[in-house]
């Protein structure tokens, strides 16, 4: 984390797009698609600037898809998704989510809804995609490669734009999904959409949803090791290997994880005519992950369970060391969020001839996982530990004017401003499964406040009726501060970061041309960048496992080039 990175990937790419190019690639694009996340412009998936993937509402439904991961991975090229509730087998609503694109990972793909930014205010974590019902969703547009000229910090290995369904008469509808085996749930949706003659339209959702986990994704695995005298003899392991291939045994499972989650959507539009609308809306969710008495597979040579704390096990010969009862405790739970969502703007006309883009939203989100002691007085149903809590805020607006300029030029310039605060602090609690109600003190918290500003300018050149070149790029200033106290521990005290500034240009050059009525070729070099977050400059240093991560305030932004 603390060097700036620079990584070339390629000085251009020409792709092909047709029916069996782009089409054969990803089913769910057709020639018929109209797509806007490739340049702000709502224009035919052929003439985009980039191999735009769409997924819309009829494959979503098709597929039967119950969160956002699964109806992408597997249908969008070089994309990938797991974890934190992406996927409807998963429980960890609320935990890390794993994705890439084209490799670029861990917030270098900007994920956005109805094209507000969904990374969070603390580490730009996006686990708000999951949470996102799939009955609301139009479409799913992911545009692949360097899109900072157009959208700023994260979008180094591309965009994935959800966008919303818009009433456009009386809807009613709901739905139960149940699901058995290692993705038991209950999915209970209702939706009522309307548009009215008086050019008001209203759309309200409400989605709830109980999951009873799947107790063996969350094998305990011991590896084969060379202490202790091996004198315990058991038996009832499972034969595996570590993730380095050396060998080992799966000893127990941590036991399923339930929980539940449920959201409200509202959205309101007011049309003044067919091509102009004002919109406005609120969104809650609220998601919790609890535990469950693990399992012990092991048993001694006669059948007796396995005591609590047993030394010199073996395995067939395989020494494994000291198993106590802490080696299947999942650490992490229970552990909660919730969110609001505030959004309004206007899209639409201003005179004849320019067009004009508004978009404002507020999300404002909060958190807790906890943390078990490490000393005798901690068991596996209670006793001391840590709660940390990361309540956290984000604020994006944007304004976007395009126009014509003469018969070949179509100009977008437009103004951005997305401001993220982090509020993270870590409580002593004297009962680590009930964090809000045992808190005793304050160990450490952390501030950290960021912004960027950014003036954007594309130009679509109509070179000739086949032939369009766009170019254009983005100017951010990035301003950050933050400052951070640990009272337990080591080092004692309380650290100020002042506030520093840091800038970055984004261009961007693509080229269309358009050979047949289903075939183009596309070539397209561009910069990108990505801004640190608050948790990766301001947080106090947390192990995670074997690791320690510590945050660093002089971190830069990394650049990429593709």
């Amino acid at each position: 984390m603390r060097n700036t990175s620079k990584t070339l990937i390629a000085t251009a790419v020409l792709s092909t797009v047709g029916a069996m190019g782009e089409s054969t690639a990803a089913e769910d694009t057709t020639m018929r698609d109209v797509v806007v996340s490739a340049s702000l412009i709502e224009q035919n998936s052929l003439d985009a600037p980039a191999s735009v993937s769409v997924v819309n509402s009829d494959r979503i439904e098709a597929s039967g898809a119950t969160r956002v991961g699964e109806a992408l991975t597997a249908k969008v090229p070089s994309f990938y998704m797991r974890g934190g509730g992406s996927l409807g087998t998963d429980s960890r609503v609320n935990g890390a989510m794993v994705y890439s694109m084209r490799g670029q990972s861990l917030g270098r793909v900007k994920m956005m809804i109805d094209g507000l930014n969904l990374a969070d205010g603390s580490s730009g974590g996006v686990s708000s995609i999951s949470k996102i019902p799939l009955t609301e969703v139009e479409r799913i547009e992911v545009v692949p490669g360097v899109s900072s000229a157009l959208y700023g910090s994260d979008a180094i290995g591309g965009v994935v734009n959800v966008i919303t369904k818009v009433p456009t008469k009386r809807e009613i509808s709901t739905s139960y999904t149940q699901g058995f085996g290692d993705g038991d749930r209950k999915v209970f949706s209702a939706n009522y959409r309307d548009r009215f003659e008086n050019g008001v339209a209203l759309a309200l959702g409400f989605t709830h949803e109980d999951f009873s986990g799947y107790a063996k994704s969350a094998g305990v695995v011991q590896a084969v090791g060379t202490t202790g005298t091996g004198a315990t003899a058991v038996k009832g392991g499972i034969l595996t290997t570590t993730v380095s291939g050396a060998p080992a045994y799966i000893i127990g499972d941590q036991a399923a994880l339930p929980g539940w989650q449920w959201g409200l959507n509202s959205k309101f539009y007011y049309n003044l005519d067919a091509k102009s609308k004002f919109f406005a809306g609120f969104g809650y969710t609220e998601a919790q992950t609890g535990y469950s008495q693990f399992h012990n597979y092991l048993t001694l040579a006669n059948g007796s369970p396995l005591g609590s704390t047993t030394n010199n096990v073996s395995i067939n010969g395989s020494k494994l060391g000291t198993i106590s009862e802490s080696s299947y405790w999942n650490s992490s739970n229970p552990n909660w969020s919730r969110e609001y969502r505030y959004f309004g703007g206007y899209d639409g006309k201003i005179g004849k001839d320019y067009d004009l883009k508004v978009n404002v939203g507020y999300f404002d989100r909060d958190s807790y996982y906890v943390s078990p002691g490490t000393t005798t007085a901690t068991n596996f149903t209670g006793g001391p530990g840590t709660s940390v809590n990361s309540p956290n805020t984000t604020l994006d607006a944007s304004a976007q004017l395009g126009f014509a300029l003469g018969d070949k030029h179509y100009l977008i310039t437009g103004l951005s401003s997305s401001v993220s605060r982090m509020r993270r602090s870590v409580y002593a609690t004297n009962a680590w499964r009930d964090p809000e109600g045992s808190q005793t003190g304050t160990n450490e918290w952390s501030n950290g406040d960021s912004r960027i500003d950014a003036l954007f300018l594309q130009d679509q050149f109509f070179v000739t009726p086949a032939w369009t070149v766009y170019a254009g790029g983005r100017f951010d200033r990035w301003t950050t501060s933050g400052v951070a106290q640990k009272t337990v521990g080591s080092p004692i005290g309380t650290f100020t970061s002042p506030e520093r500034t840091e800038s970055a240009f984004s261009p961007k050059l693509s080229t269309v041309y358009r050979v047949t009525e289903i075939m183009s070729l596309r070539g397209s070099i561009g910069t990108a960048f990505r801004a640190p977050t608050n948790y990766d400059m301001y947080a106090t240093p947390t192990k995670m496992g074997t690791r320690l991560l510590i945050a660093d305030a002089n971190l830069k932004p990394e650049k990429a080039q593709a």
